[in-house]
C-alpha cells in the first residue's frame, strides 16, 4: 500500500487533478482506492474543492524517495512519526500500540490471543501498514506481535498519548498461564500491578493512621478516617492528583498538609516509576519542607510489613527519564533508591 501511496505522490507532484479525473487515473494505473483513502488519512494528499492535491507533508515524503518500487528507511520513519503517531484519523493504530506490554530489554509484545480475547481493534489493513513501516513484526512461533526497537524510541520521543481510560481495553483478564510470557511480563500485567498497588495503599493507610493514634491526635485521626475513606480516598477519586493519601503534619493542622504517594513493588526492587502528575504534585507541595512523601514498599508478594520499607521526602528523590518503562504513554520517569539500602 505504501508504495502505491508513493506512486500517488509522484502523479500529484506533477500538478493538480480534478478528483474525478484523478480517480479514473488511479484505476488505470491499478492503484487501489484503499491506498488513496489511506493517503488522505495520513494528510499526504487532500481534496481541495473539486481537485485533489499533494500536501506539504506529501511533498516532503516524496522528496525522500530513492526508488518508486521501495520506500527508504527515512520515508518509513517520516510516515510513522509525522503521519501515524497521534493522528486522530488513525486512532485504531495508536490504540493498538498502546495495548502492548513491556517484556524487558526494550521488547514490547502483544499476543494474538490477547487481541482476540480483549476485542482489540486490529484490522488486516492496519496490521499490514504497521508491518510495512517496520513498526511491528509478527513472531510466527509465539503467534505474537512485537514493536521494533526504533519504533519504541519514536513512540517515546513523540509521546504517544490518548485518553487511556476511554480507549485502551481493560487488560486485567489477560490469560497469564499461556506459558509464553516471561516473569517480567507477568510482573507488569495490569491485574498484578493493581493487586500489589492496592496492598501497598492498604498498608500505608494502616501505618499512617497508627502514627496519628500513637501521637494522641484524636481529632486528626477522625479527620484522617473521613478524608481517606473508600469514597473519598484520593487514590480512587482523582488519578491526576499526584498523590494517594491525605494526612496531617501537626496536631493543630486545620487542613490537609501532608501528601503521601504510595509506591509498591512485588519483589525486592529498589526503584519505582513516577508519573508527570506525581512530579508536579511533589514540586508543588514540597515548597513547604516535609509535606510530600513517598511511602515505598517492596517484596509485597511475600510480606505485609507494619511500616513502609522506606519513607522518602520528595526533595531527596533522584528522578531520571525511563527509557524501558511499561507502556507507551510518555513521559515516564524512574527513581532509583538503591543507595538508601547501601548502609543496611
Amino acid at each position: 500500500m505504501l508504495e502505491e501511496i508513493q506512486n500517488i505522490c509522484e502523479i500529484l507532484d506533477k500538478g493538480e487533478f480534478t478528483t474525478s479525473a484523478f480517480t479514473i487515473l488511479l484505476n488505470e494505473k491499478q492503484i487501489s482506492s484503499d491506498a488513496y483513502e489511506m493517503a488522505k488519512k495520513m494528510n499526504i494528499v487532500r481534496e481541495n474543492g473539486k481537485n485533489t492535491i499533494i500536501t506539504n507533508l506529501g511533498i516532503s515524503f516524496f522528496s525522500m524517495s530513492e526508488t518508486l518500487t521501495k520506500l527508504s528507511n527515512l520515508q518509513k520513519q517520516f510516515i510513522f512519526e509525522r503521519c501515524v503517531i497521534r493522528n486522530e484519523k488513525l486512532k485504531e493504530a495508536n490504540i493498538f500500540l498502546l495495548n502492548f506490554e513491556h517484556e524487558g530489554d526494550y521488547i514490547y509484545k502483544l499476543f494474538v490471543e490477547e487481541i482476540e480475547d480483549n476485542d482489540i481493534d486490529a484490522s488486516e489493513e492496519m496490521l499490514a501498514m504497521l508491518e510495512e513501516l517496520d513498526v511491528i513484526k509478527h513472531n510466527v512461533k509465539e503467534n505474537s506481535f512485537e514493536i521494533i526497537d526504533e519504533s519504541v524510541k519514536a513512540l517515546t520521543k513523540y509521546k504517544l498519548e490518548f485518553p487511556i481510560q476511554d480507549h485502551v481495553r481493560d487488560m486485567s483478564n489477560r490469560n497469564q498461564n499461556k506459558g509464553k510470557k516471561t516473569q517480567a511480563g507477568l510482573e507488569l500485567s495490569l491485574k498484578e500491578r493493581q493487586r500489589i498497588g492496592k496492598r501497598g495503599e492498604k498498608l500505608a493507610l494502616r501505618y499512617e493512621r497508627k502514627k496519628l493514634e500513637e501521637k494522641g491526635w484524636i481529632n486528626r485521626v477522625y479527620d484522617f478516617n473521613q478524608i481517606n475513606n473508600r469514597q473519598n480516598l484520593v487514590a480512587n477519586e482523582d488519578l491526576g492528583a499526584g498523590y494517594d493519601i491525605s494526612s496531617y503534619k501537626t496536631r493543630i493542622s486545620s487542613n490537609v498538609d501532608k501528601y503521601i504517594e504510595v509506591k509498591s513493588r512485588k519483589n525486592k526492587d529498589k526503584s519505582f516509576i513516577i508519573s508527570e502528575h506525581e512530579i508536579q504534585a511533589g514540586r508543588k507541595y514540597s515548597k513547604i519542607k516535609n509535606s510530600y512523601f513517598i511511602y515505598f514498599y517492596n517484596n509485597l508478594d511475600k510480606e505485609e510489613p507494619p511500616e513502609p520499607t522506606k519513607i522518602i521526602p520528595f526533595e531527596s528523590l533522584k528522578i531520571d527519564i525511563c527509557e524501558k518503562c511499561s507502556g507507551l504513554v510518555s513521559p515516564s520517569y524512574i527513581v532509583d533508591i538503591s543507595h538508601l539500602f547501601d548502609k543496611e
